[in-house]
């Protein structure tokens, strides 16, 4: 006797002898059901946790700051523009450093 992980629920299996049942179904409820189940409660919860994180940011506020044209697509106008934005504060960042250490020198 073993116990593996199912690939499609993600719970414990345990084989024997060619044969594989799902450590935690109940014995009312076939494997297949059982395993359908627990994995449709998965996706639901992924589902659940996706949509809090998508409500707790505004894409189309961000494309806006960011010179997004009506009809552009506001995730490919982040994508693109934020990219930049981080660069172009590396620099201002260098920048500064070179100033404080002119300052230092004088």
């Amino acid at each position: 006797m073993r116990r593996i992980h199912c690939p499609k629920c993600h719970t414990t299996l345990i084989t024997s002898g060619g044969i594989s049942i799902h450590e935690h179904a109940p014995q009312k409820e076939s494997d297949e059901a059982f395993c359908q189940r627990t994995e449709l409660q998965y996706l639901r919860d992924w589902q659940a946790s996706a949509m809090q994180c998508e409500s707790q940011w505004d894409p189309q506020y961000i494309a806006g700051i960011l010179g997004c044209k009506l009809g552009e697509d506001t995730r490919r106008v982040i994508m693109r523009e934020v990219p930049k934005l981080v660069a172009r504060n590396r620099e201002l960042e260098q920048g500064l450093m070179a100033i404080q250490a002119l300052m230092k020198l004088a």
